[in-house]
């Protein structure tokens, strides 16, 4: 139940932060928003892989981030002080794709130590 929670509130708090008008970011170099997206969306592809009960509905859960992180994306070329970028699109999709391969591997390392979320 734990993995499921954690997942919805993340994926809450991301949109919600996706879709502030003019925000600014800590951090001071070129594309540091690049890797706020590639981590913020392996955060989220990692727990359905890692604690989801059923791995096929885990890696839909995490699939579907990438979706949610276009819609998002599409979404903030209508908030002011935003815009939509593509190359955020990528950083959400590679950041996808690192968490899931995260989920399976601490999942298969860890799996007799933890729960799995029924879902």
């Amino acid at each position: 139940m734990a993995a499921l929670v954690v997942w919805a509130v993340s994926a809450a708090a991301v949109a919600w932060m996706s879709l502030l008008p003019n925000v600014d970011m800590p951090g001071d170099f070129p594309g540091v928003d690049k890797v706020y997206h590639l981590v913020g969306y392996a955060w989220l592809a990692f727990w359905p892989c890692f604690g989801f009960a059923r791995k096929r509905i885990g890696l839909a859960v995490s699939l579907s981030m990438i979706l949610f992180g276009c819609g998002l994306e599409y979404a903030q070329g209508h908030v002011p002080g935003r815009m939509a970028s593509v190359w955020d699109m990528v950083a959400n999709t590679a950041g996808v794709l690192l968490g899931i391969l995260a989920g399976r591997v601490v999942r298969r390392r860890f799996s007799p130590f933890f729960r799995r979320v029924v879902f």
